[in-house]
């Protein structure tokens, strides 16, 4: 998959190089909700209760959707299917002829067969809040599914008991990219990365090197899991040759590309940034199949204005990432390849984000706030 995708950035590159800011598209609907995928599964956990949506051990029609804490299963994985009105059904892994809904004149959640006549009732309407997680509202009854110990009902108010936290239930690929040049080298990182993803059940590529073109594009099409661990500055995602020359850029805004240049110490000059792919440039919930983004490189969670304001944490979970993190200030490379390898760690033994952000702080001794975090925390890598 990996070699397919590369031929379709170097056909990108033949045609788009003389333009200077790129865009690889791919096909995402208008009406997509941020950060959902149509065609995917999920497991569905309410982040009141830290349990997820259950088909309750029946698919009958009309039975009750249970609140279940755990282990996962089939009983628990939901397949995201988008109506043309932007509306989601979520059917049963294990039958996908049916669906989540509700029954006429009653406030219980439950799984209904899903048919020309029952469509509202097994339609959602999803809103994405601040924290990535989402309210779900009911098109028939105009009410949102709510969990409280092990039940699920419905109810008209927007409380924590109706935020539900999305888990991808399919596993892609995993990308670390490195680099390696003159005198630096952050590829110290790749054993402990390739050991815990392949222990959570993705495909690890530990990338030396790699172009700006590749990365932007695996982003889109094949990787769920983004580790970036490289010099970067404000806005700014620099890619680098073996000879330490840039090797292209992925930059938040495409109005970088003729106001800034970037320093390479290998030639004692400034560099342009092209072939430079904007963040912005990309369609709405391009990057929807990404779960985790650490982008490890000085102040890639910082602003810069020009004209306004952006920070390419932001810039990629507006676009459709589930969870991003990036430093706010300058940090030392030693400190962010420590915090990397922890955060992995804590992933392979099943962490939430949240947990892996506090045991990869707690190791590499250094404090949370010097990062800004955008998105879903509840969710875990494994």
């Amino acid at each position: 998959m990996k070699r397919l995708i590369s031929a379709m950035v170097c056909l990108v590159l033949v045609f788009g190089v003389l333009f200077g800011v790129m865009a690889v598209p791919v096909s995402a609907g208008s009406n997509d909700v941020n950060g959902i995928e149509d065609g995917a599964s999920y497991y569905i956990k309410n982040v009141n209760t830290k349990k997820y949506l259950d088909i309750n051990g029946s698919l009958l029609s009309g039975v009750t959707t249970n609140n279940f804490a755990g282990p996962l299963s089939t009983a628990q994985r939901w397949k995201a299917s988008r109506n043309s009105d932007g509306s989601y059904v979520f059917k049963p892994w294990s039958n996908l002829n049916f669906g989540m809904g509700v029954n006429s004149g009653s406030n219980t959640v439950v799984t209904r067969l899903y048919t020309s006549s029952t469509i509202a009732e097994v339609s959602f309407y999803l809103t994405r809040i601040n924290d990535g997680s989402y309210y779900m509202s009911n098109k028939a009854r105009d009410l949102c599914p709510h969990a409280i110990l092990n039940s699920v009902s419905l109810n008209s108010s927007f409380a924590d008991t109706a935020r539900w936290s999305f888990e991808k239930a399919e596993k892609r690929d995993a990308d670390l990219y490195a680099f390696e040049y003159s005198n630096y080298n952050s590829s110290t990182v790749y054993t402990m990365f390739e050991i815990s993803m392949n222990t959570c059940g993705y495909t690890p590529y530990p990338l030396t090197n790699s172009s700006a073109g590749s990365a932007y594009t695996y982003m889109q099409y094949t990787d769920d899991i983004v580790l970036f661990r490289g010099h970067a500055t404000a806005g700014i995602l620099p890619f680098r040759k073996s000879s330490g020359l840039l090797n292209g850029t992925i930059i938040v805004n495409g109005s970088y590309v003729n106001k800034v240049s970037l320093w390479t110490e290998a030639i004692g000059a400034y560099e342009p940034l092209t072939p430079a792919y904007a963040i912005d440039s990309l369609p709405t919930n391009a990057l929807a199949s990404l779960k985790c983004v650490l982008l490890m490189g000085c102040s890639t969670g910082a602003n810069w204005t020009i004209p306004l304001t952006y920070n390419l944490v932001g810039a990629m979970y507006n676009k459709g990432a589930h969870f991003v993190m990036g430093p706010k200030y300058d940090i030392s490379d030693m400190t962010l390849s420590n915090f990397s390898e922890w955060f992995v760690v804590k992933a392979k033994d099943g962490g939430t984000i949240d947990s892996c952000i506090d045991y990869a702080c707690k190791e590499a001794k250094i404090s949370r706030d010097n990062f800004k975090c955008s998105g879903d925390v509840l969710k875990k890598i494994k």
